[in-house]
């Protein structure tokens, strides 16, 4: 401790941070914590950080907490947690509101919503658009939907569908298709066998990419089909033989070529170790200039980049026997854009 002119002063790391109280009784320091405390990743720094409050480990100010604001602190947490989940309620509901039909409303009004909007005029100025996301909850309704079944002219069923079908039920039979799927998307049960359904859809794409007689692309790894190798026709051929497989990967890398070509060729050699065309391409990347060792080689085989750098090398011999070309643009290839290939490798 120092003196000054009769006072006592604490030094700065025997004293609590925030509420300034004496940390060391009797000699011996008791009923505190370090704030930053390494060893403990949800420590009292980052506690705080959660909460919004910003603190730095400096000489000047203490780097220990008294027992009392410690309890402060968890307490705000665990009320900012409640707080949080009071404002995720309330923001569901008011989504809900904003992107579900209201009950009781007809026909009429629905296709009036549905309407595009009149243009505005010039001396007008529209209101700012709402911003809200799709609710992953079933819609809850008041009305009752059923549906009259007739095997022939004399026996007639009629089932009352359930609330969570409902909404489906009437959206398919008013050929609102768009509204029904988005419904079912929604639907436990019901997203499950689409999930199922999905992936059948995804097997009989990838069966047919993989059946050498489709000539895709991928196939074509002779030394003479890999001179005129085209991401474009890569591109072309994946969304003629697999539309629905494209989709997802167009969706996926936000309809980049490129990567849509990189995806589809890795993904499909874990299927069809043959279909290695853009792994040779890039095995003659990597060989111009002497080339990477043996063991990068293998570390990328494993993954369907490339393949083994014996038949990397093989390959590259192959094709400078048969190619009256040299193969320097195989080093510098040509620059490929997301949305565009602007000439062929």
């Amino acid at each position: 401790m120092e003196q000054t002119q009769g006072c006592v002063k604490l030094p700065v790391n025997d004293s609590c941070r925030f509420c300034s109280s004496n940390l060391r009784i009797n000699g011996t320091l008791g009923s505190c914590k370090l704030i930053f405390d390494s060893r403990d990743k949800d420590n009292v720094c980052s506690q705080l950080s959660k909460l919004g409050l910003a603190i730095d480990n400096t000489s000047f100010r203490s780097y220990r907490i008294c027992r009392r604001c410690c309890t402060t602190i968890t307490r705000l947490m665990r009320d900012t947690e409640v707080l949080q989940k009071w404002k995720n309620a309330e923001r569901e509901i008011e989504i809900e509101i904003e992107t579900e039909t209201c009950p009781g409303e007809d026909d009429s009004s629905a296709d009036e919503r549905d309407r595009e909007p009149t243009e505005t005029p010039p001396s007008e100025t529209p209101p700012p658009a709402k911003k809200s996301r799709k609710s992953t909850g079933m819609p809850s309704r008041s009305s009752v939907t059923k549906v009259m079944i007739t095997y022939d002219k004399q026996n007639e069923n009629i089932l009352k569908c359930q609330s969570d079908t409902a909404g489906i039920v009437e959206n398919v039979a008013k050929r609102k298709f768009a509204r029904a799927a988005n419904l079912m998307s929604r639907h436990r049960e019901l997203k499950e066998h689409l999930k199922a359904s999905m992936l059948d859809v995804v097997e009989a794409d990838c069966v047919t990419l993989c059946k050498q007689q489709n000539q895709f692309m991928l196939w074509r790894t002779s030394a003479e089909e890999l001179q005129s190798f085209s991401f474009q026709e890569l591109h072309d051929d994946l969304k003629r033989l697999s539309p629905f497989l494209f989709n997802i990967l167009s969706k996926i890398t936000n309809d980049s070529l490129p990567h849509i070509c990189a995806a589809a060729s890795v993904a499909l050699r874990g299927r069809e170790n043959r279909l290695a065309a853009l792994s040779y391409y890039i095995n003659s990347v990597l060989l111009n200039g002497g080339g990477p060792k043996k063991e990068v080689f293998q570390q990328l085989a494993k993954l369907g980049i490339t393949t083994t750098k014996d038949n990397a090398v093989s390959k590259q011999q192959e094709m400078a026997n048969y190619w009256t070309a040299p193969l320097n643009h195989i080093a510098d290839p040509p620059s490929i854009s997301p949305k565009h290939i602007t000439d062929d490798s």
